[in-house]
C-alpha cells in the first residue's frame, strides 16, 4: 500500500476558482482557514509609513534650508551695513575736511581784507 500525499490547496485559490467557474464575483477576502494560518503576521503596533518618513525628512531639509537662507541674508545685511558705515565715515571725514577748508578760506579772506585795508590806509597817509 502506497501512501499518497494529499494536496493541500490554498484557501484562496479554491474559492476563487469555484466563484470564477460559476460566473460569480471573485471574493478576494481570505477564507476563515487562511485567517487562522499559523504564520500570519502579527500586528506590531503602529506601522511605519515611508511616505510620512520622507515627508518628515523633507520638512527637516526645508527647515535647514530656511535657517541657512536666513543666516545668509543676515550676513549679507551685515556686510551691506558695514559698507554703508564705512562710506558714512568717509563722508563725515570729508565733510570735516570741507568745514576745515572753509574755515581756512575765511581766515585767509579775513587776513587778505585786513592787509588790503592796512595797505590802502598806509598809502593814503
Amino acid at each position: 500500500m502506497l501512501h499518497e500525499p494529499q494536496k493541500q490547496e490554498s484557501p484562496y485559490t479554491s474559492r476563487r476558482s469555484l466563484l470564477g467557474a460559476k460566473g460569480g464575483f471573485l471574493d478576494l477576502s481570505p477564507s476563515p482557514e487562511a485567517a487562522s494560518y499559523p504564520f500570519k503576521r502579527k500586528d506590531v503596533g503602529i506601522k511605519r509609513n515611508p511616505w510620512r518618513e520622507e515627508k518628515a525628512q523633507r520638512k527637516g531639509a526645508k527647515e535647514i534650508h530656511k535657517n541657512l537662507m536666513a543666516k545668509k541674508s543676515f550676513n549679507e545685511k551685515n556686510k551691506m551695513k558695514n559698507g554703508l558705515d564705512a562710506m558714512l565715515n568717509k563722508l563725515q571725514n570729508s565733510e570735516k575736511e570741507v568745514v576745515a577748508l572753509k574755515a581756512e578760506k575765511q581766515k585767509f579772506q579775513h587776513e587778505l581784507k585786513n592787509t588790503t585795508n592796512t595797505s590802502i590806509a598806509s598809502c593814503r597817509h
